[in-house]
């Protein structure tokens, strides 16, 4: 059986977020529980908090404890539905926290940085240490979706940056989802592969847009990560947005790497692309014209720390992409990083 699950509802515009509150009429839902972080309490919560009667908890820190301590919460004041107001890391709280209770969940995303905001998919380091202390890191997609673009907007444009190179990342993970289908004989869905392809290509087309006119760029990648996020659920898997760039990213977070997810993701797009035999140069180009990195130094790391991530990456999860069950050496590494310009 293939289980495909969607949100009911994505709602976008200005000035929206008295939404939230219809949609939890619509369903009936007695007692919400709202979860964000200072910042987009500030920015978000607290007018949702002024429309709707609900339980609130302010978190600094996405951690398994700290998903345990919301799950007794929810336990202990019966909540029937929980909100999450943020970027990726309150919608990774909030979607496992409700899947660990069996509620539905509502986002109300406050950036573009990410396509967490409407797929099941949690970050790598939160979903390794959910294993590593034997807890579920399966989680289901939004009941809904509301996206106030008067928030969205404001959020610094570096989140703006981070949310292209996600989107752009979908070329090399459906190229990578082909390749393990045809070597293989994994599961592929052609329909979720072009919807992930249409987002990515999507920005690629419209980077002046991005560029020059920021509020229609940012509605343009919105609607591309609400996309991929819903190519995943076609697909019962994060496949069409997730391949060997994203293991390269995950490997960077395990090196301690601090740039953005989608900043990580775009390098090794350049990258994956290159081995791909696939217009590397153009996804290169694209980064670069939008402010993205597309270097070890615009990620704000050296040079070995690019080779050993690209080592590393294989290893991470058991997916097949164009590294292989067995990875590339140090050698290949540093002279893929050098070829595309990633290291000097």
């Amino acid at each position: 059986m293939h289980f495909m699950e969607f949100p009911r509802e994505v709602l976008l515009g200005r000035d929206i977020l008295s939404r939230v509150k219809d949609i939890i009429n619509r369903f009936n839902f007695q007692t919400p529980l709202v979860l964000a972080g200072p910042h987009t309490y500030k920015i978000g919560a607290s007018k949702i908090e002024k429309e709707v009667e609900a339980e609130l908890s302010i978190i600094k820190e996405t951690d398994i404890t700290t998903i345990e301590d919301i799950q007794t919460l929810i336990t202990d004041s019966n909540i029937d539905v929980v909100i999450g107001v943020g970027g990726g890391r309150i919608m990774d709280a909030s979607k496992l926290s409700a899947s660990w209770t069996n509620l539905p969940w509502i986002s109300v995303p406050t950036s573009s940085s990410n396509d967490s905001m409407s797929s099941q998919a949690i970050s790598f380091l939160l979903s390794r240490e959910a294993e590593e202390k034997g807890k579920s890191k399966r989680a289901h997609a939004p009941l809904g979706v509301v996206i106030d673009m008067g928030i969205v907007e404001r959020a610094p444009r570096r989140m703006l940056i981070s949310g292209c190179g996600d989107l752009i990342s979908n070329y090399t993970a459906v190229r990578d989802w082909e390749l393990a289908h045809r070597l293989k004989g994994e599961y592929y869905s052609e329909y979720a592969a072009a919807l992930s392809m249409m987002s990515a290509k999507l920005v690629v087309e419209n980077a002046r847009m991005v560029t020059e006119t920021p509020g229609e760029g940012a509605r343009l990648v919105v609607k591309g990560l609400v996309s991929s996020g819903v190519a995943m659920s076609i697909a019962g898997s994060s496949r069409p947005a997730s391949g060997s760039e994203h293991l390269f990213s995950h490997a960077l977070d395990l090196l301690g790497c601090k740039a953005y997810h989608g900043e990580q993701c775009g390098v090794g797009t350049i990258m994956m692309n290159y081995l791909h035999n696939a217009d590397w140069k153009s996804m290169r180009d694209v980064l670069k014209y939008i402010g993205a990195p597309a270097t070890a130094e615009e990620l704000g790391v050296d040079n070995d720390t690019i080779v050993e991530a690209l080592t590393l990456c294989h290893t991470l999860r058991d997916r097949y992409t164009i590294l292989g069950e067995k990875g590339i050496t140090k050698k290949a590494a540093k002279a893929l990083a050098e070829k595309t310009g990633v290291i000097q």
